[in-house]
């Protein structure tokens, strides 16, 4: 334990001297204000920097991180009905799959909470709508990954291999079908010239 303890504090320890180092004004004070080239945008899209990772609060929880939860939970539950064995290594004590269809459906929810073609309807249409879609997308995928698995048979890397594919494909064909549907429908907030309403809302990510 104790020869852990110090492998730990000297990896923490360098760490720290690396992040310390990478300091921005830092490196400009000592290379005379030597600047990267700035990197080509791909399409149009700017490159992925730290600045877009929203920080954590109740908004970016249910916008954000609670909808790409759901979509985590919604892989491991492919690999949980395809091939449990490999979820039973990971965790042996305790049966996670009411777990894992819990979260895919909270995450389901709380994304289609906010698509515009339902967010302006009354909340005694909104709820059973949500309700309705995240059921088709958890319970389908479930229901279909069986099938698949009783029509292959015991092969774990074929039946990992189609349950992550399968659940990549839906997740994709969802969201661009309900993207579909919004385009002639108004955003939920309407940004114009750069501005936002609050400081957490230029973190907010339309998945």
């Amino acid at each position: 334990m104790d020869w852990m303890s110090r492998e730990c504090q000297r990896a923490w320890n360098e760490t720290r001297r690396l992040y310390q180092s990478l300091r921005l004004p830092e490196l400009s004070r000592l290379s005379g204000g030597f600047r990267l080239p700035e990197v080509p945008h791909l399409n149009g899209v700017p490159p992925l920097s730290l600045s877009a990772v929203p920080p954590i609060s109740s908004r970016s929880l249910y916008r954000t991180y609670g909808p790409i939860t759901g979509m985590v939970a919604h892989q491991l539950l492919a690999v949980n009905v395809m091939h449990p064995p490999v979820i039973t290594r990971l965790i042996p004590k305790r049966d996670i799959t009411n777990a894992l269809l819990l979260m895919s459906f909270t995450g389901a929810s709380l994304w289609l909470w906010r698509r515009p073609h339902i967010a302006g309807t009354l909340p005694s249409r909104r709820f059973p709508w949500v309700f309705l879609g995240s059921s088709m997308y958890v319970l389908g995928s479930v229901l279909m990954w069986a099938i698949i698995r009783s029509a292959i048979g015991r092969h774990p890397v074929i039946c990992i291999t189609l349950g992550l594919t399968s659940s990549t494909a839906l997740t994709y064909s969802a969201i661009d079908y309900f993207k579909y549907l919004d385009k002639d429908f108004e955003p939920l907030e309407d940004v114009t010239d750069g501005t936002h309403n609050s400081d957490e809302e230029k973190y907010d990510l339309d998945i």
